[in-house]
This record gives C-alpha cells, sequence and structure tokens, in this order.
C-alpha cells in the first residue's frame, strides 16, 4: 500500500482512511485501503489482492485511535479492504456509503521499510519535472560563463583619457613615495661620505 500515506494522531478510522484514499490526487482507480497501527492510512491500485500476503488475524489486534469498536492493523501489519470510490461532478469526491466492504483480511505486503514508496509512470513523470526544475541551472547565470565574456572596446577619446587619469592617480602616491626615499638615501650618502 504505497500511496496516499497519512497519520492521523487521535482521529483515525477506517471511514477517514477511505475518504483519503478516493480523494488522493495522484492516484486513480483505487482499489485497496488498509490501516495500520492504530493511526496510520495507506491506499493502492492494484487490480487483485494476489499481491498481498494474508497474515492470521490476530496480527490486526489495533483499534483505531478515532473509534474503538473498528481494528486499524497492527505493527506492520495492515486491516486491508476492497474499496470503491464514486466520483461525482462536483468540485469536490465524495463516497458512497458502501464504499467500503464491511469484509476486511489481515495483510502483510512485501513489508517494505517505512516510508518506501512504489510510484506509478504518471507519478514518476510528474515528480522527474519537479526535479528537473528544482536542479535546473540557468548557464548564463554561472561564474564560468560570466568570465568568457570581456568588456567592450570603447574607443571615445574621452574613455582613453578618463582611463589615462585613473592610471596617473594611482601611481603618483606610489611614485612620490619612491623619489622621496631615493632622495633620503641619496643625502644619506652624501652625509656619511663627508
Amino acid at each position: 500500500m504505497p500511496y496516499g500515506k497519512l497519520v492521523l494522531p487521535g482521529n483515525m478510522t477506517n471511514d477517514l482512511c477511505l475518504s483519503n484514499c478516493c480523494s488522493y490526487p495522484y492516484l486513480e482507480n483505487v482499489t485497496f485501503m488498509g490501516t495500520e497501527g492504530w493511526r496510520e492510512c495507506y491506499c493502492t491500485n492494484i487490480s487483485n489482492s494476489e499481491t498481498l500476503i494474508r497474515r492470521d488475524e490476530t496480527y490486526c489486534n489495533r483499534p483505531c485511535e478515532g473509534n474503538q469498536n473498528e481494528l486499524c492493523g497492527g505493527h506492520w501489519s495492515l486491516s486491508v479492504y476492497r474499496i470503491d470510490c464514486v466520483t461525482e461532478m462536483t468540485t469536490t469526491s465524495t463516497v458512497t456509503d458502501s464504499g467500503r466492504s464491511d469484509n476486511s483480511s489481515c495483510n502483510c505486503g512485501y513489508c517494505p521499510q517505512k516510508d518506501n514508496t512504489y510510484w506509478t509512470d504518471t507519478t514518476l513523470a510528474e515528480r522527474l519535472v519537479l526535479l528537473k526544475n528544482a536542479i535546473y541551472v540557468n548557464k548564463k547565470e554561472t561564474t564560468l560563463y560570466m568570465s568568457t565574456k570581456g568588456c567592450a572596446d570603447d574607443s571615445r577619446k574621452s574613455a582613453q583619457y578618463l582611463g589615462l587619469g585613473g592610471l596617473i592617480v594611482i601611481l603618483f602616491p606610489i611614485i612620490f613615495v619612491i623619489s622621496v626615499d631615493i632622495l633620503n638615501f641619496l643625502k644619506w650618502l652624501n652625509d656619511g661620505s663627508v
């Protein structure tokens, strides 16, 4: 039961699980629902129950937290119900009173690790698009792309003079300091030889 996981601490009932599975947006033709461990609900659209492994009913011994008169599976065991969802032509999905079959069985399918899921091709395609969008990199915003772009040449005289003036302004203090040091050194040499 890899789809539509819903956890409702203190409120889970089989009817709430049915409603969740029948309104789950990414799954069509829901065929089975299962409740597990008091408060968890799962759904699937498998065509038959041959993939489910029937367990002894004693494994499904946990009452639903939202209705102590119903069983909501057990530890790693699902109370499984064959369901039939009916959608009316309105903005919401509704479920008929007979949506959930009264006979359930205690099952343990492949029993994968918790939160392990199996996706349909449609769901996988949707998730792939979301992942591609999440990791998309605009190449024109990367440092490597920007470093290959040089500045445009500006042949205007004002730009050339401005560049030359800036160079003089930057070099003048350096030349001044070096000149003063040379003059001090020469003065020291003259004073020492006299």
